[in-house]
């Protein structure tokens, strides 16, 4: 094996890892806002203790975007895709 073709595989996998985490830290944001504007305050403050230093004071979710929303999209693509819901 080349030393190229190594150096290329494990720059994929830093890029599928990196992608993988950002998509790790967008659910937890999105689940943290859905419970702060659903009022659930204490399970919220106790996510944040628990993903530190994850909170909704360092980012948060864009304005028209809920995690009603993505299930929803979801749920439609899986409709589309499969038939079947």
């Amino acid at each position: 094996m080349s030393l190229q073709k190594i150096r290329a595989e494990s720059l994929a996998r830093d890029v599928e890892e990196r992608r993988r985490v950002e998509q790790r830290r967008t659910a937890l944001v999105l689940i943290m806002r859905h419970l702060v504007d659903h009022g659930y305050t204490s399970t919220y403050e106790r996510l944040c203790s628990e993903c530190q230093p994850l909170s909704l004071q360092e980012v948060d979710v864009a304005d028209n975007i809920t995690l009603q929303d993505v299930i929803a999209e979801f749920e439609t693509y899986y409709q589309v895709k499969f038939g079947r819901k």
